[in-house]
Order: structure tokens, then C-alpha cells, then sequence
């Protein structure tokens, strides 16, 4: 099974910081998306426009499953990776990936971003967290939620563009 059952703290988290989010008629894309689960809920809380997207073809095709199980065929599964964002925009990212690869990947999400545009990272460590706060920083972004549960992290971040909580209002 590929990662992704939900069953992980960072997953958890990411659905803790999604679930009070206004999501209807928002577009969204869910970047290293493993099965699919946070795709799925995004879909379920009234998205319209969804792309999940992972680099490993067993998870490609793990969320191609999954979304069909769910009733889910308006989430388009794709194998990339960032720079897969390039020329697409969103109103919110969905990034439950290693430290690593969020740094490496900000800047191509921040610019993936709709105006008052909301990403959601996850998958690293409280420790890690002034590295991630310096990208964002550089990258136009600022935050707007964070979350812990034990050994793991996530935070909320939004453009400058508009108010980060645009989206979240209800």
C-alpha cells in the first residue's frame, strides 16, 4: 500500500487543518498525493477542480483505485512531481511530503498559488521549522496555522496577495 492511509500524524493533521476550511468551488491540488486520501476529502468538502499528483507509480495508482472506490472521478491522478505545478494555479496546495522536497518545491507551489491562495505542509519535523518559515519567507508566503502531534509538524500558509484566511472564511 503506498503512504497515505491516514493512519500517520502528519495525515491527521493535514485533515485536522482542512476540515474547518470552506472548500466549495475551490480548486486544489494535492502534490505528493500517495492514495489519495487528502484528494479525496478535498473533493468531499466541495471542490471541484482537483489534481493529485505523486512521483511513485505504485501510489499513481493506488489513488487511481482509491478515487474510483470513493466515487471520486473528477480528481484527475497524474505521476510528476512540482514541477509538474508549472503554469497551473490553485487556490490551495495540499503537501504532506519531506522537509527536503518542500523546500526544494516552495517556491514552484508558491507560484501555483490563486491570489489569496492556502498551502498546507506537512511531513517534516517541529525542528525543521525555522528553515521552512525562511522559504516561505522568501517565497512570498506567511503563516497562518500551525499544528503538532508528537514527533511531527504542519503548517497553514497563505500568499500576500489577500489575506490568508480569505479562503477560510465561511
Amino acid at each position: 500500500m503506498a503512504f497515505g492511509t491516514g493512519h500517520h500524524a502528519t495525515t491527521r493533521m493535514m485533515v485536522q487543518a482542512m476540515l474547518p476550511l470552506e472548500w466549495k468551488g475551490k480548486s486544489v491540488c494535492d502534490l505528493g498525493c500517495g492514495t489519495g486520501v487528502l484528494a479525496i476529502l478535498a473533493m468531499r468538502l466541495g471542490s471541484t477542480e482537483l489534481l493529485a499528483i505523486d512521483n511513485d507509480p505504485g501510489a499513481v495508482e493506488n489513488a487511481m483505485e482509491n478515487r474510483g472506490l470513493n466515487g471520486c472521478s473528477a480528481i484527475r491522478v497524474e505521476k510528476g512531481d512540482a514541477t509538474t505545478l508549472a503554469g497551473l494555479r490553485f487556490d490551495a496546495i495540499l503537501a504532506n511530503i519531506e522537509r527536503n522536497v518542500l523546500l526544494e518545491a516552495m517556491p514552484l507551489m508558491s507560484a501555483a498559488l490563486n491570489p489569496g491562495g492556502v498551502l498546507f505542509l506537512s511531513g517534516f519535523v517541529p525542528g525543521d521549522r525555522h528553515m521552512l518559515a525562511q522559504r516561505a519567507k522568501e517565497c512570498g508566503l506567511e503563516l497562518a496555522e500551525r499544528l503538532k502531534e508528537g514527533e511531527w509538524a504542519c503548517w497553514v500558509a497563505g500568499n500576500h496577495e489577500r489575506r490568508t484566511n480569505e479562503l477560510t472564511d465561511r
